[in-house]
Order: structure tokens, then sequence, then C-alpha cells
């Protein structure tokens, strides 16, 4: 196969950029707070949960496994509670189940449907709840299974969700791989001061091949990196297969 880059100076210009680790395109999370700056939506989860995001959904479970809470998009915007109907029309069809209730709501300005069962199957009964949102061009999904006792701590988190603000998208960071040259006679450990490097003075010497203390060629290019601000620019840039 043809190799992927003629030399190492190409190669590392093609790795300049990438996010390291937590891509923020996917979406973030700043303790209880999930901050979504490429679809541009944000709720809090509550706090002392434990917080997933997955491509599908972004998931929080209670410490002791009591309740969940999903949140996902079910597509563009449309009449919640059109939505709704459909998906209780499909609950009788395929499960032969019906609701014990089903209300108009709405979270914030935008409306929304909520549609509730009520779940025997395990030690103790526990409510299913589905609500749909449309907000912003999209109609977004919640989902929470929780004993009786949970409903009102599902329903403040449901009622979190909103638009990201300006600052919020602003505030979004990720850590970013960039490549800096070395000046003559320099270490690790200066160029990594130098450049902003977030990198452990033993990680980066681990990334790049080096031992520690070794004393740098000038020009020689090394992989650091560096926490930045995410931008739709950004995004486009280096965005995340699947996400």
């Amino acid at each position: 196969k043809p190799p992927v880059a003629p030399d190492s100076a190409s190669l590392f210009t093609k790795l300049d950029g990438m996010w390291w680790g937590e891509n923020p395109e996917a979406g973030v999370f700043r303790k209880d707070q999930f901050l979504q700056p490429a679809i541009g939506f944000t709720i809090t989860f509550p706090p002392g949960w434990k917080h997933l995001n997955t491509p599908q959904y972004v998931i929080s479970v209670h410490p002791r496994q009591e309740a969940t809470l999903l949140l996902g998009i079910a597509g563009a915007a449309a009449d919640p509670e059109a939505t709704g109907q459909k998906f209780i029309e499909q609950m009788r069809t395929k499960a032969r189940v019906e609701p014990t209730s089903t209300r108009k709501a709405s979270v914030g300005e935008f409306p929304a449907f909520v549609v509730t069962y009520l779940d025997r199957s395990g030690r103790a009964s526990a409510y299913l709840h589905f609500a749909w949102v449309a907000m912003a061009g999209r109609t977004y999904q919640l989902i929470g299974l929780a004993p009786e006792k949970h409903r009102e701590t599902l329903r403040n988190a449901a009622l979190s969700l909103r638009p990201l603000t300006g600052v919020e998208r602003g505030a979004v960071t990720g850590k970013r791989l960039r490549i800096v040259a070395a000046r003559p006679g320099e270490r690790l450990e200066n160029l990594g001061a130098r450049s902003g490097n977030v990198w452990s003075l033993a990680y980066t010497a681990l990334v790049n091949g080096l031992n520690a203390e070794v004393v740098l060629d000038e020009g020689r290019l090394l992989k650091i990196a560096r926490e930045e601000r995410w931008t739709e620019a950004s995004g486009a840039d280096n965005r995340a297969p699947g996400k």
C-alpha cells in the first residue's frame, strides 16, 4: 500500500490539530453539565450521578443504579404530541402496553409531550417516562426510568435542557495534538513551557520516543498537546468518525 506520507514532516502535518482524547465535537461534561457545541444544546444532570456520553445517547445513572436518564435526538423538529402518539401506537402494537398517563408540557419556551408507563417487571415498580421536546430545529427525546421517589429529580434534569449560549459555546475546550519545532539546545521541559504543552515531561518524552533529559536538535519536530477552544472551524476540520 502507498505510504500515508512521504516523510515524517508530511506525516506530522496531517496529525497537527487532531483532538487528543475527548473530542469536544461530540460534547463535553463540565461536572454535571453536558455541553454540545456542535449541535448547540446543554443539559444539567443530577449531581452525584454517573454520566456517560455515547454516539446515540447522553446517559446519567444514579450511583446505586436506582434511576437512569437518557437524552438523544429523535430527528428534525416535529410536533411533540404527534411524535408521542406515534410512539404510543407502536408500544400498543409491539408490546401490548398502554401508558399510565400522557400530557402536553413545555421545557422553557419549547413545546414537549410526556408519556409514562409503569414497569412492574423488577423487584420494585418503576416508572418509565418518555418525553419529546421540539427545540431549535430538532426533536430531543428524553427517557427516564425510576421509582416514584426520583420523579422530581428526573423532572428537574429534563427541564434544564436548553440551547447553548454563545458564552458557553466559547468556553468549550479540548486537548489538540500540535507539532512544534525545537530551538537550538532546547530541552523538552523548556519546549513544553514555551508551547503550552499540557502533557507531563515524562509523557511528552514517551510520545516522542525520547529521553526526558535529551538536548534537542534545532528544528526537530515534536508532538505536544495544547488546551484549545472549540470553534465551528476546528470542529469541521477534525470531525470524529461517527460523531
